[in-house]
């Protein structure tokens, strides 16, 4: 489970530096919404982790 929450917080962290990184004219809802999710994601696994 640790590893899956790595992956999931490097994968948020990507999607992160990719909204940044390419400039456009509207809002990257998609992308944004990704990093939320993925974020969630970590959190509940880790909640699992710990009551595990």
């Amino acid at each position: 489970m640790s590893l899956a929450a790595c992956l999931l917080a490097a994968a948020s962290t990507g999607v992160s530096v990719s909204i940044g990184v390419r400039p456009t004219d509207d809002v990257p809802w998609g992308r944004i919404g990704l990093v939320a999710g993925a974020f969630g994601l970590t959190c509940v696994l880790a909640a699992l982790r710990d009551a595990l």
